[in-house]
């Protein structure tokens, strides 16, 4: 007897060339669709941005919504278990605290069996407030937390008081095939300079900052080296770090990459 695949729907705020977002995409593409048939709700999704990257072979709907409580969002809860409805949907994931906090209540009173949450972080960003909002929510609608790592699942167990048995690691997935045109690596000789890059959003959380103090470290011992972060964001007061080290010559800023292998 065929088993018809499981209908997944995954929630997240907006599409960009972030992590987790572009993560989301490499999953969304290689699903195999004889096991899964997913969809996807995005919070917002207005953009032009995020309409750009949006899935063709995905069934998706845009909620339009960019605060929680407002008439919009009213109407886009409704829209969002009307969605769940026809498309006979077994399994919610959201990304991030807003599509958590608006989707999971929503999958619940749908009728959904399973309704998952995510965790990508070591919680860095919760405040107290965040912490208890994330135990109301598990304990009330989220019966599993997936996370990506074992530091990250041990987090919400420490601060979100998750039981353990329901937190699962699940690792990010890599397309190799994206790789494929790279050249092998080769150790540096004595005579050439050893590159040492970052791929990130130069926000203040991802640690722009400890690589650059880094650098000035290493490189008063050794100056074949040479450091670059790849990714988007403000860069003056990097720039300016990396200038009042005097490290200007060995460490550049290259903005964003799309071509990341």
């Amino acid at each position: 007897m065929k088993t018809e695949p499981i209908r997944i729907c995954y929630v997240i705020d907006n599409l960009s060339r972030a992590g987790t977002e572009m993560q989301l995409r490499l999953l969304l593409k290689h699903l195999d669709r004889r096991l899964v048939t997913p969809f996807l709700c995005l919070l917002d999704g207005e953009s032009e941005p995020s309409r750009n990257l949006e899935p063709e072979d995905v069934g998706i709907t845009r909620l339009g919504v960019r605060r929680l409580f407002s008439p919009r969002a009213l109407r886009a809860s409704l829209q969002l278990r009307k969605f769940l409805k026809q498309n006979k949907i077994q399994i919610v994931q959201s990304f991030f605290p807003d599509s958590t906090r608006f989707a999971s209540p929503i999958a619940k009173l749908a009728g959904i069996s399973t309704v998952l949450g995510t965790r990508r972080n070591i919680g860095h960003w919760m405040t107290n407030r965040d912490k208890q909002l994330a135990k109301f929510f598990n304990r009330t609608c989220i019966q599993y937390v997936i996370a990506n790592c074992e530091a990250a699942r041990q987090s919400v167990i420490d601060q979100e008081r998750m039981p353990k048995n329901r937190v699962l690691v699940i690792p990010n997935g890599i397309d190799l095939k994206r790789f494929n045109h790279c050249q092998t690596w080769a150790p540096a000789g004595e005579q050439t300079s050893w590159k040492v890059g970052m791929l990130g959003n130069l926000r203040r959380v991802k640690g722009p900052d400890v690589l650059i103090d880094a650098a000035k470290l290493l490189l008063e011992k050794n100056q074949k080296l040479q450091f670059m972060i790849a990714g988007e964001g403000s860069r003056e007061e990097y720039q300016q770090r990396i200038d009042d080290h005097g490290i200007e010559a060995h460490f550049h800023l290259i903005g964003s990459v799309k071509d990341v292998p």
